[in-house]
């Protein structure tokens, strides 16, 4: 069963005058734990106007906001300001952190004022500090601290009393770009860790690719388990056609020796040319001759004998010769086999590696 939906918009509708456009209308949207979105536009679109109908600081001239299940319109200002203490977050571009105040001070105020006793305020506040990485920094002032540290700052403040929904507007506007690329990783991922709903107001792209990051990486994820499938199936076709291939070459009777083949060599390259030249020489009784004869065409005349030798000779050694080659081919297709079978199980470990990494982000998302 899907999580119930932490923000809900019904049919939307704001404008400012009745003789100009609306800003928008028909706005539809359901956003639920772990979902992370980035609402991306130019100034003047309503992107701020959004976030305030959002956070119930404007009233919507048609439609509904809900946040888990409760209509903002059946509100009044007060319990609309508790439920924003209480399950809303903000970062904003402009920071707003309090200078008086030291930077726990600054994160522990939202603890405050839902009147969160100590230690467990104390508690949740180093922890906060920690996860966004400034606890070293704790009792000195935001006056003291660059941008980025700052907007670290907000960005525990937003969180550290545990909402359901992060509303951030700009975040990172004013921050240079290593800054606001280690913010919105930042911002993404405590957003996640604590199973909340996120909102990013955005003109830049680059910082609207950073929300959603789940789906992508699922996707990605399914492409590579895609990817692999087909890669496996190409090397399983190429390993059982080398199969085949070894089924067809496998040889009549047994498999020549070494000593076979060395025969053969000395018939094709040493014993043709003493016989020839034996029989040049008129030498018949030629001891390497006579016993070439005699193993090969024995009670023939010396001459019929040579020929039927020397035949012989060629015959043998060529079959032996294509009986080597079909033993070299059979031990090149054998060792291609061998190449496959371990390609094979590289192909399915790593596709099982990808399918365990895939179940880890599913199992991810739904621990929210």
């Amino acid at each position: 069963m899907a999580d119930p939906a932490v923000l809900t918009l019904e049919n939307l509708a704001k404008r400012y005058r009745p003789d100009r456009p609306a800003v928008f209308e028909g706005l539809n949207l359901e956003l639920r734990p772990g979902e992370y979105l980035a609402i991306m536009g130019e100034s003047g679109v309503g992107k701020s106007t959004l976030l305030n109908l959002l956070a119930g600081l404007d009233r919507p001239d048609a439609g509904r906001v809900l946040i888990e299940g409760t209509d903002l319109a059946t509100l009044d200002d007060d319990a609309i300001t508790l439920l924003r203490r209480r399950a809303v977050g903000f970062v904003f571009q402009a920071f707003h952190v309090l200078p008086y105040l030291s930077v726990e001070q600054n994160v522990a105020l939202p603890l405050e004022l839902l009147r969160v006793a100590e230690p467990e305020r104390s508690a949740r506040t180093a922890e906060m500090l920690s996860a966004v990485g400034i606890a070293p920094l704790a009792r000195r002032y935001a006056r003291e601290l660059s941008g980025g540290e700052v907007q670290r700052i907000a960005i525990a403040r937003a969180l550290v009393h545990r909402p359901r929904l992060v509303l951030a507007d700009e975040p990172t506007g004013n921050l240079d770009p290593r800054s606001a690329a280690q913010t919105l990783a930042l911002l993404r991922a405590q957003i996640k860790a604590n199973c909340a709903a996120g909102i990013l107001i955005t003109h830049s792209r680059s910082a609207a690719e950073t929300a959603d990051r789940f789906e992508k990486e699922l996707s990605k994820a399914e492409q590579q388990i895609e990817l692999l499938r087909v890669r496996l199936a190409e090397s399983a076709n190429a390993r059982a056609d080398t199969q085949r291939q070894l089924e067809q070459s496998r040889l009549e009777g047994e498999v020549p020796t070494e000593e076979d083949l060395s025969v053969a060599r000395r018939l094709r390259d040493r014993g043709w040319q003493l016989v020839r030249e034996a029989w040049q020489q008129g030498a018949a009784n030629h001891e390497w001759l006579a016993e070439f004869l005699a193993a090969f065409a024995p009670g023939s005349d010396l001459a019929t004998s040579y020929a039927q030798a020397v035949e012989r000779a060629d015959q043998y050694a060529d079959r032996l010769r294509r009986e080597a080659s079909r033993v070299a081919t059979r031990a090149g297709l054998l060792a291609q086999r061998d190449a496959l079978d371990r390609q094979i199980a590289t192909i399915t470990q790593q596709a099982d590696a990808a399918r365990t990494a895939q179940s880890a982000l599913e199992q991810d998302w739904r621990t929210c």
